[in-house]
């Protein structure tokens, strides 16, 4: 009888530290597509088996565990990392060795690798749709939140300029190193300031820290409750979670909605719930990893080879099927093409879909299709809200 072909694959996600629940989640969606792509394979065909290292949310020490993968486990293909700068740590060692790194979650875009299958949303499929969807309904008057690295720094300079083009006003921008947990400083100035949006581009412990404290700072002000919106790009289920109900009411543009009611999500949504337990759903963040997973299973046994070239080359040749959907992944950038979905965050830990989804946005990292000028005539800001008086005899 022949013998299944096996073929590593890296799995480089941080389950522990400041950013784990993302991590869980991408690792959740990788293990599950192969898992599910080793049980309908017969004798003889291939075997996808993961191997799973654990940076711990330490940015040092990505390279070498990229390395230990890729040379002593023999991986050619490594899923993984979740912030830009761990993403960035691991690029030179990629290219070094001729593999290919598959990034699921969203990021800052600006950016293109030979080496990389970008999986994950860039602006152009999160902040301006994002953004398209709130100026028209809230007054412009931003407040601009990140985490201390390139992912807060980028986004917030591309929502300043697009703002500013569209005739808003940002009213402060400000950061805390990721990890930091102490947002009194930001409370105290967003209070001062009265913002009627806040763009919420921090990442794990410290977004959860600030949507707690501003969830209390809103239940003592009624009139910041009413008047101003957290928003994101980036804030799953599995971080609602952690928050509890003091996310509800935020909104978030991201290219999968755990509550989607579709056959598809539902089906993925009871087979990660019998695998993983009832808490891990579908988010982004797993689905990101889980359609990426598909995507390289179906790219190596149509090619017969996990090399680098071979599998992009059988990605260029066309989409890729998988359980959610054809992956359509361009030869020019190795982008994805990515629904948008606008949802508002519930005190269930699940988002209401608002608005999006309905086409999918072809990357643009550069942002070389975007003209200002047009995207502020896209909408009429909302005038700002004048206070009326009433007289009491």
């Amino acid at each position: 009888m022949e013998k299944r072909r096996k073929i590593p694959v890296g799995l480089l996600y941080s389950t522990t530290g400041p950013y784990a629940p993302m991590g869980q989640d991408g690792l959740d969606g990788a293990l599950l597509a192969f898992e599910e792509a080793n049980a309908e394979a017969g004798q003889g065909a291939i075997e996808f088996v993961p191997v799973i290292s654990n940076p711990m949310g330490d940015l040092a020490r990505y390279p070498s565990l990229a390395r230990r993968l890729l040379l002593e486990r023999g991986c050619r293909q490594l899923m993984g990392t979740i912030t830009s700068a761990a993403r960035k740590e691991v690029i030179p060692t990629i290219e070094k060795h001729d593999g290919l790194l598959w990034y699921t979650c969203p990021h800052e875009g600006f950016e293109t690798n030979e080496n990389v299958i970008y999986v994950g949303a860039c602006p152009n499929q999160h902040l301006l749709p994002l953004l398209r969807y709130i100026l028209p309904r809230h007054e412009p008057r931003l407040f601009l939140l990140g985490s201390n690295y390139i992912w807060g720094w980028e986004i917030n300079r591309i929502a300043r300029t697009l703002t500013l083009a569209a005739g808003g006003k940002i009213l402060g921008e400000r950061y805390l190193g990721l990890g930091e947990v102490t947002p009194r400083h930001l409370l105290v100035e967003i209070l001062r300031k009265r913002p009627a949006i806040i763009l919420n581009n921090l990442i794990g412990t410290s977004c959860h820290a600030f949507l707690r404290a501003f969830d209390e700072l809103r239940q003592l002000d009624p009139l910041l409750a009413a008047d101003c919106r957290v928003v994101s790009c980036d804030l799953v289920e599995s971080e609602l979670a952690e928050t509890g109900p003091a996310a509800a009411g935020c909104i978030a543009a991201l290219s999968h909605l755990a509550s989607l009611d579709t056959k598809p999500n539902q089906a993925l949504a009871r087979r990660l719930a019998v695998r993983f337990g009832p808490r891990r759903t579908p988010s982004a963040y797993v689905v990101g990893a889980y359609i990426a997973a598909w995507g390289l299973i179906r790219a190596v046994r149509s090619s017969g080879s996990d090399a680098t070239g071979s599998v992009k080359q059988a990605l260029h040749d066309g989409p890729q099927a998988t359980p959610l959907g054809p992956l359509h992944i361009s030869a020019r950038d190795n982008y994805a093409a990515l629904p948008c979905y606008i949802g508002e965050a519930t005190t269930a830990g699940t988002y209401r879909r608002l608005a999006g989804g309905d086409e999918l946005i072809v990357g643009d990292p550069y942002l070389a299709d975007i003209n200002l000028a047009a995207f502020a005539a896209t909408f009429r800001p909302v005038a700002p809200r004048t206070p009326t008086l009433r007289i009491v005899s």
